[in-house]
């Protein structure tokens, strides 16, 4: 589907690029190039330059600007520090043999920009006035198409004279209609069309739901035990007549019981009240965590509601509807995922990264390689879970949106989240000090500010990007 030597000359034609300035050049991945242009008095647009096998073209590009999907590259930091504000002062294709001769001046310098669109062959020459490389889009040695070598282009063919431009559906420029073809075929020939949408959308879901049935299985199956008994031995304890020292049992009326006798062990080294008081520690303690227990399942139960919810509400979409949905969720993942460390979860609020890492290897792996001094840590206090960070580059401020989203995220992926609320931590990485012989990631902060978090699902909704049950 390359482009030919006739359809070139007429996008080259629509785009008329003679007298434009280059404002901003972009790479969104490893096979294009973008240039943002104006036309002084006239709306700014922008052009695609493509060399991927089989997709090499020039196109005027109209939609939202693709997600980054690596950083500026070698090429590309060159030309911005080249041909930045430049003017171009022609650009046509040479000997019909699909190579386009950009060439532009910034100040006194003179930069000539060769893009040769041949499948399986593209490549673009930033070229000097005196006809030598600076540098190549892609480097191949072994045809000298590297720094320092003259550019070798074959004479005009005059066969290709007899080349037309397609004939293509739609309304719009010649340019405007290729763009449209490639972006259908790349629609068409998506991962995402090939498969089920619903299957692609509802893993993740059926695999928290799979997860969140064993964890109920394993509350459930756990005995009952709520402390009553520990109860019952410490009243008979406290109404039992005086024993001598170092009795290790006694035998009481059991008046919960009929007045029937009952044996309660003892600690020969406590006294009757010591002993009692032990047992309502116990009481109290197995209290506590029959509690927690039963709210734990209620809170599972609740959870597995929602995922269930969820899940039917994908099974009510039809595939055009899964399609956008699935769609929109593979942007915001390589918005969020592609650019985060390996493994991390990062967020965006208010112009601001925050990082998490989840368990202890990852909270030390962020200390050591991802952040720095003025960037912000929070931790919950007297409770385990994840570090997170605000990276603040050069800013000197964090808006209050942005802190109130990482206390958020503090909260949630740390083991408070089930007690909906926490004490935390924050301070500037640059006041974290690693504790001496402690385990991994573990760190002892300074000049530390301490606040209460209450748990917002709305700004977890929105954080989470799912709806919490």
């Amino acid at each position: 589907m390359a482009l030919n030597c006739a359809e070139i000359d007429l996008i080259l034609t629509e785009l008329s690029l003679q007298g434009c300035f280059i404002q901003k050049i972009r790479q969104p991945d490893f096979e294009s190039l973008l240039l943002d242009l104006y036309r002084p008095g006239e709306t700014r647009f922008r052009i695609g330059i493509y060399l991927g096998n089989g997709k090499t073209r020039i196109q005027p590009e109209t939609g939202p600007l693709p997600p980054p999907q690596t950083g500026l590259q070698r090429f590309a930091q060159l030309l911005r520090s080249r041909i930045d504000g430049a003017r171009i002062d022609e650009c046509v294709q040479i000997a019909r043999n699909r190579i386009i001769r950009i060439g532009l001046t910034r100040g006194s310098v003179k930069t000539n920009l060769y893009i040769r669109l041949w499948t399986g062959a593209a490549n673009i020459f930033a070229v000097d006035e005196n006809g030598i490389i600076i540098d190549t889009f892609f480097r191949r040695p072994g045809k000298q198409e590297i720094s320092g070598a003259r550019p070798v282009f074959p004479e005009e063919n005059r066969q290709n004279d007899n080349f037309v431009p397609r004939t293509l559906e739609g309304s719009g420029s010649f340019g405007e209609k290729i763009a449209r073809l490639y972006a259908d075929s790349e629609t068409a020939n998506s991962p995402l069309q090939k498969k089920d949408p619903f299957e692609i959308l509802s893993a993740p879901l059926l695999a928290e739901k799979a997860q969140t049935e064993r964890l109920l299985r394993k509350f459930e199956a756990e005995p009952e035990e709520d402390g009553e008994k520990e109860k019952t031995e410490a009243d008979l304890l406290l109404s039992a007549p005086p024993l001598p020292a170092g009795a290790d049992s006694v035998t009481v009326e059991n008046f919960y019981d009929g007045g029937r006798p009952l044996t309660i062990s003892l600690d020969p080294k406590l006294s009757l009240r010591e002993n009692a008081e032990l047992r309502y520690k116990r009481y109290r303690k197995r209290k506590a965590a029959a509690a927690v227990r039963l709210s734990r399942i209620e809170e599972l139960k609740a959870e597995l509601t929602g995922i269930e919810n969820r899940i039917e509400r994908l099974r009510s979409l039809d595939r055009d509807e899964a399609l956008r949905l699935l769609t929109r969720e593979r942007d915001r993942q390589i918005k969020i995922d592609k650019s985060a460390p390996p493994g991390f979860l990062r967020f965006e609020s208010g112009g601001f990264v925050i990082l998490v890492g989840r368990n202890d290897k990852e909270n030390d792996t962020l200390l050591r390689s991802y952040v720095k001094g003025n960037d912000l840590w929070f931790h919950t206090r007297d409770v385990p879970g994840g570090y997170v960070f605000v990276k603040t580059g050069k800013k000197e401020s964090v808006p209050e949106e942005t802190f109130l989203d990482a206390a958020q995220l503090a909260l949630w992926f740390s083991k408070a989240k089930h007690h909906g609320s926490a004490d935390l931590y924050c301070t500037h990485v640059k006041y974290l000090r690693r504790a001496k012989d402690g385990p991994t990631g573990k760190v002892l902060p300074f000049h530390e500010k301490n606040f209460f978090v209450r748990e917002d699902r709305t700004r977890l909704n929105r954080l989470l990007g799912k709806e919490l049950p």
